[in-house]
C-alpha cells in the first residue's frame, strides 16, 4: 500500500472472500499521527484535555496545531 511519502507498507489481506464482491485497496495508508485529534474528540476530549495531552507527549499528532479547534 503507498505510504503517501513514497514508501510502501506492507497490510494484510481482509481476512475473508466473498465471491460476489470485488474488492481493492483505495487511497492510501494514515501517516503515524494523522487521525490522533479525530479520536480524541470522539472519545469525548475538549480542546484543553488535548491540548495537555499533546505538551507532555500523552499524545502525538501530524498537525497539533488544530486541537484548539
Amino acid at each position: 500500500v503507498p505510504a503517501g511519502d513514497d514508501r510502501e507498507i506492507e497490510i494484510r489481506a481482509f481476512p475473508a472472500r466473498f465471491s460476489h464482491l470485488q474488492t481493492k485497496q483505495q487511497g492510501n495508508a494514515p501517516t503515524l499521527g494523522q487521525h490522533t485529534l479525530e479520536v480524541a474528540r470522539a472519545a469525548g476530549l475538549n480542546a484543553a484535555q488535548i491540548n495537555a495531552l499533546l505538551a507532555n507527549g500523552g499524545l502525538s499528532a501530524t498537525n497539533p496545531g488544530v486541537a484548539a479547534a
